[in-house]
């Protein structure tokens, strides 16, 4: 299992985050808009409260931002 942080997981960005966590990859995430972020907890993505605590314990950082 590799360790993911998702930046901005709003249409496009929870989406891919969603196939991450499918394939089995530890999820954090973070967006600034709460709501964008329930259905991925839900998934078993971990929420973050800002990009900088999503990024830390991650491998890879990955972002969808407008």
């Amino acid at each position: 299992m590799t360790t993911i942080a998702f930046i901005g997981v709003g249409r496009m960005g929870s989406r891919m985050a969603l196939r991450l966590l499918d394939a089995g990859h530890v999820v954090h995430v973070f967006d600034p808009n709460t709501s964008a972020t329930a259905e991925l907890a839900e998934k078993g993505a971990v929420v973050e409260t800002s990009a900088k605590a999503a990024a830390a314990p991650a491998m890879f950082v990955l972002s969808s931002l407008p």
